[in-house]
């Protein structure tokens, strides 16, 4: 059965939140979202360094390794080389940290292994070519291997756990919730009742294209192509 979702940030600032046993206002777990989404480029940024990020050119310091404050804000621009499409275009990379409520009958349910890290929202293909930086250069297949085993590094679990358990004591055992999620319950005042859900946090790259390169690329196609192209269909 698919799970019936709802974004964190609909709740209200006063309406409750039950965690074990404890109770927060909403308020304040919005708090410690806004600063684990904040220090995750720094977090991430020192553990993906091992894995080759710092060739990549997405050092922020040049002693301090992080990722750039654009990764978690606007976005940070790239160029690349798409398979099929000559020439360099301009894109938008973008990392976040989303969290929301799954909607369950009861505490009690089995915990479920959920995928934690998101790569879907990004539009480029393993073998095409990735620029972050002048003369730095890589495949998307390099891109995405070093974040997959940074996500999968207990290292960043253990920075993330310090950082949002300071806010949330509950909050300890930061990849658990990662994986599995944390059963709380949580109370709207307008609607003065209690209801249970499972609260899980993803990582998502996502990418956007400047979709007048790709339109040009279309445009600047011969006439030939679409000769070519019918004359294959009739063989």
């Amino acid at each position: 059965m698919e799970e019936k979702n709802i974004d964190f940030s609909d709740l209200g600032d006063e309406d409750l939140v039950a965690i074990q046993s404890s109770f927060y206002k909403s308020v304040k777990l919005k708090q410690a979202f806004t600063s684990l989404s904040a220090s995750v480029r720094y977090t991430l940024g020192s553990i993906s360094q091992q894995y080759g990020t710092f060739d990549l050119g997405l050092s922020g310091y040049e002693k301090s390794y992080c990722l750039h404050q654009e990764f978690m804000n606007d976005g940070f621009n790239y160029n690349f080389i798409k398979l099929g499409c000559p020439g360099w275009q301009t894109g938008l990379l973008k990392l976040s940290v989303k969290h929301y409520l799954s909607l369950v009958e009861c505490e009690t349910q089995e915990k479920i292994l959920i995928p934690h890290y998101d790569f879907s929202g990004i539009n480029f293909s393993d073998d095409d070519m990735l620029s972050f930086k002048e003369d730095k250069f890589c495949t998307g297949k390099t891109f995405k291997d070093i974040f997959q085993k940074s996500f999968e590094d207990d290292k960043f679990y253990g920075n993330c756990s310090s950082d949002i358990s300071q806010h949330i004591p509950e909050f300890k055992e930061t990849k658990e919730i990662f994986k599995y999620g944390i059963n709380l319950r949580f109370l709207r005042i307008e609607t003065a009742r209690w209801q249970s859900a499972i609260l899980r946090f993803r990582f998502a790259f996502e990418t956007e294209i400047n979709g007048d390169r790709e339109i040009e690329n279309i445009t600047n196609s011969s006439p030939l192509d679409e000769i070519r192209n019918a004359s294959i269909q009739f063989l």
